[in-house]
């Protein structure tokens, strides 16, 4: 009886130990300082080595760390651990499609849905990978269709924003840009603080050649992604994230050609400048300062911009028009 008492008294404490470790990785997390995270989930894990919760909430930090091996081995474990679950499978589908395995992503989305058990908010996130999926391999009929289910199924607001701006994506692939605009408004209605929410919806405005209204909804973007202090100036921060810059970028670089194409050359040269120095990787900017420089009659400067658009892999992306702008702007 007194063994029994002590081993209880022992796994108690385990788990209190886990639990506190576990709560150390979440705040990690939230911090973005994912090594730490690592640490206290494998703290976590070895004071409760059968937890599977444990080890798919380390997966999501290894994953957020690339470190993919780990994070897919952690995910393997946790499945092992609770077969039943359909959470874990979900979040292994999720991990799979994040990397465009989009078998592995498949199969784990299918025995989740055979295991979600009526629960409607799982199904319904479930659905929305299967659209992603499908969107990702292009059938997007079948994508749009799944995306349109998932808004009957009033789902969580966060899944709602992510349909409605995946099917303005999709629907503007299609160059149906007036379908794509009608979502994305209603995206933007629900969601009117996201920037980038405007950043897709003035796309689909540049698509149709309605450069001045998609100068209007990138004026509302920009506004939205600058930080004000208490006193109402802007907040110069070296902690912005990668991501943040990229967004930023795509934003003054799309408006950048908005104003160029209403004429506004001065306007539009700065603020592909500003996009280039935010993401100096992106192609497409470079793409628009030549053709900024060539109505200027900058014929060096389009060359050489002309020239680094296609080193950063234009071509593969967007097609064969940088080819022809080199060949009209460079010297022989």
């Amino acid at each position: 009886m007194k063994q029994l008492l002590f081993m209880l008294l022992v796994c108690i404490a385990a788990s209190a130990q886990g639990k506190k470790q576990a709560e150390q990785a979440e705040l990690s997390m939230k911090k973005g300082d994912y090594k730490s995270a690592e640490k206290f989930y494998s703290d976590a894990i070895a004071a409760e080595p059968k937890n599977a919760k444990y080890f798919n909430s380390r997966a999501l930090a290894y994953f957020m760390d690339k470190e993919f091996d780990k994070a897919n081995e952690d995910y393997g474990t946790a499945i092992k651990l609770s077969p039943e679950s359909a959470y874990f499978l979900y979040d292994r589908a999720l991990f799979y499609f994040s990397l465009n395995y989009l078998a592995e992503a498949s199969l784990d989305h299918d025995i989740a849905l055979q295991k979600a058990n009526g629960d409607k908010v799982l199904q319904t996130r479930l659905l929305a990978l299967n659209a992603d999926i499908k969107r990702n391999k292009g059938d997007f009929e079948g994508a749009i269709q799944d995306y349109k289910s998932v808004l009957e199924r009033d789902p969580e607001e966060g899944l709602k924003l992510a349909c409605l701006t995946n099917l303005g994506a999709v629907l503007g692939r299609m160059n149906r840009n007036d379908e794509a605009i009608l979502y994305l408004e209603q995206a933007v209605k629900s969601h009117p603080k996201v920037a980038s929410v405007y950043n897709n919806l003035g796309f689909r405005y540049l698509a149709k050649n309605d450069y001045a209204k998609a100068l209007e909804i990138y004026d509302k973007a920009i506004s939205l992604s600058v930080k004000k202090g208490d006193d109402g100036t802007t907040v110069i921060s070296n902690k912005t994230s990668a991501q943040d810059d990229v967004s930023s970028a795509l934003l003054y670089n799309n408006r950048g050609y908005a104003k160029f194409k209403l004429g506004d050359l001065t306007g539009a040269m700065t603020d592909v400048n500003k996009s280039i120095s935010l993401s100096p990787d992106n192609s497409y900017a470079f793409r628009n300062r030549a053709l900024i420089h060539s109505a200027q009659n900058e014929m060096a400067s389009a060359c050489q911009d002309a020239t680094k658009a296609l080193e950063l892999g234009f071509t593969k992306s967007y097609g064969e028009e940088m080819e022809l702008l080199k060949k009209s702007v460079c010297k022989p």
